[in-house]
This record gives structure tokens, sequence and C-alpha cells, in this order.
């Protein structure tokens, strides 16, 4: 669509009538829980812009307008860009609420331009909020970029409340879907009962295990049975058991999808280059813990060395008892390695993505260390950490190292 929406002489025009006292003939209002605005409009403008106010303007007796359920800043916005064709907007919040008024009013050129800049702010936290607008006003690009990102992080999106707050429609987009990431079918039936309490809210049914069957039913033919365990399927409620049966659909592999990376927070380490440690049989790198849960999906090390070793498993340990180890990855078969040569060493900057993500849970203690054989001259760098608080789409996490040094980790990349 042209972004010239009206010709320049007319958008002149409403640049000087925008709030201006002059020539009106109309009182836009909108009431709040304390005051009432008014803004001073003209009746030309309104009914040229918005067939739903044009129908209401059709009675030439009408001197004032209500727009029910806007606040005074959307109010504000959404005349902006009737009379000058222009708005600003510095959150997707303000960016939600104009598009809801813009389809409300039939604003048509302004609900493709928020539809242009929520593609742009989409992120792990608003997703959900913005696919549930997106899907209102049928904005399909939109409505394809908030969908791929929700399968994609479908391990956090499906946990989060905000979740709870999509239509019917999207939730059954997401929950059909082969390519949902997740590491678990069972989180899928946990997120339907959570999903479906909320619902009978909305439509005003009491909650009783009654209605949230009713609510879930129509999903359960597209939930992946064939994929629990005996242990997970004994976890379901007999009435839903009950109501699936195998249907030979599967979910996509548990995975990080590239994709994923610009949505992930990195917990950067500084390197102290005057520092160096041989590898030998075993280095700990990092002896770390977490207030808050979060996933792992990847790491960056540096390795001092003339050449890489064939193999150089490195690995994630739970400390914790059980002790467990949560992924061990060759960092030598790591497809982005960075070379650069400092004091005729040669040193390397390997960017993993983990095969899947790694969950680790607030006050576990966890210890990544490397492993190499001896004879090797490899080394790593002392590495430090200055900034412990991580900002995430669940809120601050804080990391708190354990020991006295830490060893070639550069990046901790987290969602």
């Amino acid at each position: 669509m042209s972004q010239q929406l009206r010709p320049p002489s007319f958008s002149s025009v409403g640049k000087v009538l925008y709030l201006n006292e002059e020539l009106r003939d109309l009182a836009v209002i909108v009431q709040t829980e304390v005051s009432q605005w008014k803004f001073p409009a003209h009746r030309l403008i309104l009914a040229a812009e918005s067939p739903v106010l044009r129908s209401k303007l059709e009675d030439e007796t009408v001197n004032e307008i209500i727009l029910d359920g806007l606040t005074p800043s959307t109010a504000e916005l959404l005349l902006s860009y009737m009379y000058c064709g222009e708005f600003e907007v510095e959150s997707w919040n303000e960016g939600t609420d104009l598009l809801e008024a813009a389809f409300k009013y039939e604003v048509e050129g302004l609900v493709q331009k928020c539809g242009r800049f929520l593609e742009d702010v989409i992120s792990l936290s608003n997703v959900c909020y913005i696919y549930d607008k997106a899907s209102m006003c049928s904005l399909q690009v939109l409505q394809h970029k908030c969908l791929k990102l929700i399968l994609d992080a479908g391990f956090v999106v499906l946990r989060s409340e905000a979740f709870e707050l999509l239509n019917k429609d999207c939730v059954m987009d997401i929950i059909a879907s082969s390519d949902l990431n997740i590491d678990s079918e069972l989180i899928v039936f946990e997120t339907l009962f959570r999903w479906a309490r909320i619902e009978c809210c909305r439509t005003g049914l009491p909650i009783t295990e009654a209605n949230i069957l009713i609510q879930i039913k129509p999903f359960l033919q597209h939930v992946c049975i064939d994929d629990m365990s005996d242990a997970d399927k004994s976890a379901l409620p007999p009435a839903i058991l009950s109501c699936v049966k195998p249907n030979n659909r599967n979910r996509i592999g548990f995975s990080v999808p590239e994709s994923l990376v610009i949505h992930s927070k990195c917990l950067e380490l500084d390197i102290n280059q005057n520092c160096l440690d041989y590898i030998g049989e075993h280095l700990s790198c990092l002896r770390f813990s977490i207030d808050s849960p979060i996933y792992l999906i990847g790491l960056r090390f540096t390795l001092v060395c003339n050449a890489v070793p064939l193999t150089l498993p490195l690995s994630l340990v739970k400390e914790n008892t059980p002790k467990v180890t949560m992924f061990t990855h060759n960092l030598c078969t790591a497809s982005s390695i960075q070379r650069t040569q400092v004091n005729q060493r040669v040193w390397h900057e390997i960017d993993i993505l983990l095969r899947a993500p790694a969950f680790l849970k607030a006050g576990d203690i966890y210890n990544v260390y490397v492993m190499l054989d001896v004879g090797t001259d490899a080394q790593c760098p002392q590495t430090i950490l200055f900034n412990n608080v991580l900002h995430t789409a669940s809120g601050p996490v804080n990391f708190t190292v354990h020991g006295d040094d830490t060893w070639g980790i550069r990046h901790l990349i987290v969602i």
C-alpha cells in the first residue's frame, strides 16, 4: 500500500485544523474515571476518514461524538492521524491500543501502519498480546510473524500468563501446528487447562470441570498423545484422557531455532588477556547459580591455541543431588569460529547453539567445564563477570558466581 494516503494539500489543511477551534463544528468526547476530555473537531474530516463516524454524523443535529473505550492519549493519536496523516507511538502498548481504535472506527490506512509498526517490536514478552490484536484485525503478515515466534519459543510462551489472553482461534493455530517447539506434550495440556479457566470467565461460565472440558475438547484432536510417556499420560484427568485418541501426530524435535537468538539475552563476561590457564584433563570454566529459572540456548567460548584439537567436549552439570549432566557439546564442531592473532598465539572465539534448550532452575549450582587430552597446549583466558543482572522477558535474573576464577566463557545466551 502506498505511504501517501492523501494529497499533500489535504494533509496541509488537516494540520492547520488539528486541535484548532477555528471553524470547528463538532466536539470529540473521551470520558475517563475522573475527567472528561473534549477535542475540537470538524465533521468533514472525521466523516472522510472513518465510515463508522460518518454514519453517526449523517444526523446533522449531532454536535458531539463520544469515543467509547479509548484513553485520551489514544484518541489524540487517532485524531492526529485523521487530520495530519501522521502518528508517533513510543511503545508496543500504545501501538496495540491505537490499532484497536483504528480497527474499531475503520480507519484502514492507520490499521495497516500500526501493523507495520508492531512487526518491528515483537518480543517474547509481548508476542501473545500482539498476536491477539493481529488476529482480530486480520493483519496476515503480523499474524504470521507472531505465530512463527510463538511456535519457535513454544516452551517459553506456553508457560507465560499472556497465553491465557489469546482468543480461541489463535490457540487453535498454535496447538494444531506440528512446528510447536516444546519439551513435553504435557505442557500443552497444562496450558489448555489454564487457558480454559480464563475462557470460562470471559464467556461468563462457572469454572467447573464440565465447563473446562467443554472448552478444551475442540483442541484434543490436535494434541500429540503418541509423543507422551505413560507417566505423563497418567498425570492427565481420566475425563480428558478418555477423550484423546491416538492420531499418529508428532511435533518437531525440541530444539534451538536460530530465530530465537535475536530474542535472547546475553550474559557477558570480560576477558583478561594477560591471564591464561591450560585446560589439561579438566578445567572448571564457570560455576554459577541463578535466582530465577531460565533456558540456556547457547554460549561463546574463547580458546587459545595454534591448532584447534579434534575434540573439545564442553559440559554443563547440575551439581545438586541428584547430579545431572545437562548437555555435552564438542566445541570443535561449532559452525562459527572466529580466529585472531594475539602475541603469536591464535585466539578462537567459538559460538555454539545447543541442540535443545537447557532448563536451569533457581537455586541449583551449575558447572560448565571442558576436558582435553593430556599434552595439548590449549589454554583459556580468564574471564570476569562485572554485571551479574540480566533482564529477560520474565524479569531480572541475578547470577552468582561460585569459586575464585572463571575461564573461557565469554557469553551465556539465555531466554
